[in-house]
């Protein structure tokens, strides 16, 4: 992914060719469609365009006990609570084609909105206006999150 690339140092790393390699995995995103595969399934959330996006969870205000039981036993790189990386899902051996690609599509858009969030924060930490990602408006996106599969108990 090329704008994975230009987020990392290189030599010939410019702020102007990230966004630009930003913008144009936002397009991509945009024109094909990706941001919309879980838009008919009624558990996914939707927000109005250009509102800040806010779950509310029913139940106590604190979770102690709760666990995450959708990482398994003998996974082979457990979930580090002492780092900010995420878990990275393991994949459903018994998934069909047509949910691995749409699993693939919201990988890559929660990765996609990921790094332009972290760029749009740089914008703000240099006083500089970011451009108008189609990702940035949390209107655009009905997918399921990558943990939507999570079971807590």
């Amino acid at each position: 992914m090329l704008a994975l690339f230009e987020s990392s140092a290189h030599p010939e790393y410019s702020p102007d060719r990230f966004a630009s390699s930003l913008l144009r995995l936002d397009d991509i995103i945009r024109d094909n469609g990706l941001t919309t595969i879980d838009a008919n399934d009624r558990d996914v959330s939707s927000f109005p365009a250009g509102c800040v996006p806010i779950i509310h969870i029913e139940g106590p205000e604190e979770l102690p006990d709760r666990k995450c039981a959708c990482i398994p036993p003998d996974a082979v790189q457990s979930p580090n609570p002492y780092t900010s990386w995420s878990y990275v899902l393991p994949w459903d051996s018994s998934w069909t084609d047509v949910q691995i690609r749409d699993e693939e599509c919201r990988r890559l858009c929660w990765t996609a909105l990921s790094l332009i969030c972290n760029y749009m924060s740089q914008c703000a930490a240099f006083d500089k206006q970011p451009p108008n990602f189609f990702l940035s408006d949390s209107g655009n996106v009905s997918l399921h999150l990558i943990i939507s599969s999570w079971i807590f108990r």
